[in-house]
């Protein structure tokens, strides 16, 4: 099931609610009187941070602190700040005011010291539920965005509708996890090791493959364990013993965790941060705008990285603490929503790495050295001291930047899926990679992990033109002049390094596009997203079983995919979820123009015979899309059950609709001229008849024919995979 994710536009307003929670735990300018007013507002400023509308203090019968509604249901909330737990007669004095109102409204009281048990226990043994009970935890979920509001009230509400349960602790509202499949050893496919190509005396071994999973993260933890992220939780995996089981049951987790010396474990969830510590969920930050990762300072303190989303000035490093609000930001002279990773070289020396290149900043001084170029998409990322570091990027390199010259040496480049890769080292110099592989006969995508030994003494290999040139350390790199000309001219670079980027990768995706995909391209003057939106609609056709049987999509789309990300993708995957910049598309589009021209020197880019082949073909899946057809165009193809899930599209085309027409209507013109006399109006009596003849004679046999297909679309579908994984 999609889960509807809605997001924050005001990031400043929502960090603030962060930060005066902080001051409420320590009555910094307020009573206990006023703290508990403020509590109120604050849970109606939160909701409606959320794109919730909410209303705090509403006075009627029975006055109640909040009242908002999510998806149509509507909540009226009792909130208590004070140094008691909540006891019997608070919860009963809002089931009160819950009968008092419309039924189906639900009651929800927040105590942020918790309840007695006697009250637990009276709510439970009650005739019916009608109070969800939250505390603390709770709330700061939400507050710190590492489950939303949205979600958490659906979890709630879950809980006591299928378990009778009015008050369930943050840890067991998620479904319980359960190890997914994976293998010790490497996948079926890789018969050749992991490597491709590495300097003398690089080792790499494979030691978990076959994880489905649209999440990955790899942390070491202990002697030959590893903390892997995957989408259904966090998996403390031994690799002596060859076994597994959940570390954090928390679903949809993102990148690498962090291991605590004192057995906790902090991960990353949705915009929050959370420390999982004997059975509890605590969230200790939170705010997040953008893709994010988890940094250790040398002091031992954690911190996280947040690369600022669309409604963010910047990126930005947060030192965290044990309890919400109390978190100090620091932002970060670096585009928003353009930094991949990041990772500290010392106690005052950040390195953040993305689209346009290295940056060494401190959070007090701001920066001070950079590189503008790095590699494409460098997600990985492991600090080696303070001169140089190791990086992962789209080819599933692994490099090592010295960053005084700036120089940067291929190591080992690995057998991988150029897609998203993590880093991780242990205690023993061990490297851990994390990265996708190619499964046969998988519709899921699937990450291994590589375990990596480095020689004391590395090689070295002739650099390719893909990666870093390197070069001598410019006057240019040190920082002398103020931030707002570093961001100015960060922001001025930005766009030529984004389209230079593109058109690298453009040249890449060449040998992989067919040549009539190209002849469409050009149709459409190479304007990238009007050429894919045929393309686009063929592949949800397919996804959601709409096309035509046999119809497959075209395999060079996902290759475009990894590269362009939702302006490919139609359906939202995790692996495309991102979306590239208008420069780097404009990049992607020159090469291609290049290309197309390199090999039709003196053709109209744009001719009017490719406008109308494009027109012939836009409604065409499968692999033949795009190319030109002479002659008139041709008719429509019927798209099975894409009118209602039940009839055929074009509906023209479709003889069961006829057919129910046909009956339909006979039956209403003789009820209206020859029907016998009735106690109803005549032309109510013959729209009745002409439903029942319309759900006879159409509904009920198309309903049929869908059950029919679906049963024979099986084994074709079965038959197709195991075609295409030969």
């Amino acid at each position: 099931m999609r889960k509807t994710v809605r997001v924050v536009r005001d990031m400043d307003r929502w960090r603030q609610l962060i930060s005066e929670y902080g001051r409420l735990q320590q009555l910094l300018g307020h009573t206990p009187q006023s703290r508990g007013q403020r509590f109120n507002t604050m849970i109606a400023e939160l909701l409606r941070c959320w794109d919730i509308q909410a209303t705090a203090n509403v006075r009627a019968a029975g006055e109640v602190d909040v009242a908002f509604a999510i998806d149509g249901v509507r909540f009226v909330v009792e909130a208590k700040w004070e140094r008691t737990k909540a006891d019997t007669g608070r919860v009963a004095k809002l089931q009160k005011r819950v009968r008092q109102r419309l039924s189906g409204t639900y009651g929800v009281f927040l105590s942020v010291s918790g309840y007695t048990p006697e009250a637990l226990a009276d709510v439970a043994d009650g005739d019916r539920l009608e109070v969800l009970l939250l505390s603390s935890e709770h709330w700061e979920a939400m507050l710190g965005g590492l489950v939303p509001p949205q979600e958490l009230f659906n979890l709630v509400r879950d809980r006591a509708s299928f378990y009778g349960e009015p008050y369930t602790p943050l840890s067991r509202l998620f479904a319980s996890a359960e190890v997914p499949g994976f293998s010790f050893g490497p996948p079926s496919e890789m018969t050749d090791g992991p490597l491709l190509a590495a300097v003398d005396g690089v080792d790499a071994q494979v030691v978990l493959s076959g994880i489905e999973s649209g999440q990955l993260g790899v942390a070491c933890h202990r002697k030959d364990g590893l903390l892997v992220t995957t989408e259904r939780g966090v998996l403390d995996v031994d690799l002596e013993s060859c076994t597994a089981e959940i570390a954090v049951p928390v679903p949809d987790c993102r990148r690498n965790v962090l291991p605590i010396e004192d057995g906790s474990i902090v991960f990353l969830r949705q915009s929050g941060v959370g420390r999982f510590h004997g059975g509890r969920i605590t969230t200790i930050g939170g705010g997040l705008s953008g893709n994010s990762c988890l940094c250790r300072h040398p002091d031992g303190s954690v911190w996280v990285f947040d690369n600022g989303g669309r409604y963010d000035n910047s990126a930005s490093v947060t030192r965290l603490d044990d309890r919400l609000g109390h978190q100090q930001r620091h932002e970060i002279v670096y585009p928003p929503a353009n930094a991949f990773t990041s990772a500290w070289l010392s106690d005052d020396a950040l390195l953040t790495v993305g689209h346009v290149g290295y940056l060494v900043s401190s959070p007090t001084t701001g920066p001070k050295s950079r590189h503008p170029e790095s590699p494409s998409n460098p997600m990985g990322l492991l600090a080696l001291d303070e001169t140089a570091f190791l990086t992962v990027g789209d080819s599933v390199s692994l490099r090592r930047t010295e960053i005084d010259t700036w120089s940067s040496q291929e190591l080992a480049r690995f057998a991988l899926r150029p897609s998203v890769a993590e880093l991780a080292s242990a205690a023993n110099g061990d490297l851990y990679l994390a990265a996708y592989h190619d499964t046969a006969g998988h519709d899921r995508m699937s990450f291994a992990v590589v375990r990596v030994r480095l020689p004391s003494e590395l090689g070295g290999l002739e650099l390719g033109t893909d990666f870093v040139t390197p070069r001598p350390p410019a006057a240019s790199d040190k920082i002398t002049s103020s931030p707002i000309d570093d961001a100015v001219r960060v922001l001025a670079d930005a766009q030529q390094q984004e389209s230079d980027r593109g058109y690298r990768d453009a040249l890449e995706c060449v040998p992989s596009l067919p040549w009539h995909a190209l002849e469409g391209l050009a149709a459409c003057d190479f304007d990238i997203p009007r050429w894919l939106t045929g393309w686009r609609n063929g592949w949800r056709d397919i996804e959601l079983g709409d096309a035509p049987v046999g119809a497959r999509v075209a395999g060079w789309l996902p290759v475009l995919a990894d590269h362009l990300g939702s302006v490919v993708d139609p359906m939202g995957h995790d692996r495309w979820s991102f979306t590239p910049t208008e420069p780097y598309i404009a990049g992607f589009a020159r090469a291609l123009r290049e290309a197309w021209a390199k090999e039709r020197p003196g053709e109209s880019v744009a001719s009017d015979d490719m406008k109308t082949a494009r027109n012939e073909t836009a409604h065409r899946v499968g692999d033949d899309v795009g190319t030109p057809r002479p002659g008139p165009p041709e008719p429509l193809p019927k798209r099975m059950n894409a009118v209602l899930r039940l009839f055929d599209a074009p509906v023209y085309r479709d003889w069961l609709f006829w057919f129910m027409l046909a009956w339909a209507a006979i039956d209403f013109v003789s009820v209206l001229t020859l029907g016998p006399p009735s106690g109803l109006p005549k032309w109510l009596t013959a729209v009745i008849g002409a439903a029942f003849f319309a759900l006879a004679c159409g509904i009920i046999p198309a309903w049929i024919r869908l059950l029919v297909r679906r049963r024979r679309r099986g084994p074709r579908r079965t038959a197709a995979k195991t075609k295409a994984g030969k």
